[in-house]
């Protein structure tokens, strides 16, 4: 359990990280503050509230990519994958491999912290292409203690590598 805890206070660490981070592929292609960059999309109805990414950020290490969607006030959707090949079209049950983790209004849900050995969500990937991410995904992400959850559902991501 100590292990999961960790493991998601890394990623949500990480995704910080991330957002603060300047990417010339995640600016505005206008004015308006509010824009999504051409083409990218992260957005899902979370508690059944509409909630979609202002900025966007494909990171891949040794281990590890992450897919996230973010936004001005510091909400976020992070997709992970503990995997050291690329990501290929397929569907992907969450758990330590693969997660979705959830910051929303300064609280971080994960369904790393589901009970173990139960499947809690599915990302799955619709295509893949030399330059771009896409696919959907649904989850049930919980906070640290498990005692509180959020319901992510008909999630849409397409992000530029």
């Amino acid at each position: 359990m100590l292990n999961r805890i960790l493991n998601v206070v890394l990623f949500a660490a990480l995704g910080l990280a991330l957002i603060s981070c300047e990417d010339s592929t995640s600016e505005p292609t206008n004015k308006d503050d509010n824009a999504k960059p051409e083409g990218q999309e992260v957005s899902a109805f979370i508690n059944g509230d509409y909630w979609s990414a202002t900025s966007f950020k494909y990171y891949k290490e040794v281990n590890q990519i992450d897919i996230l969607g973010s936004d001005s006030s510091g909400n976020s959707i992070d997709l992970v994958f503990r995997i050291t090949d690329d990501l290929v079209v397929g569907e992907y049950k969450t758990g330590e491999i693969y997660n979705v983790t959830i910051g929303q209004n300064g609280s971080i849900y994960s369904t790393v912290y589901a009970e173990e050995g139960t499947n809690s969500g599915t990302i799955t990937i619709s295509r893949v292409t030399d330059k771009s991410i896409e696919g959907t995904f649904s989850a049930t992400a919980f906070n640290a203690s498990a005692s509180y959850s959020v319901s992510v559902t008909q999630g849409v991501f397409k992000i530029n590598k």
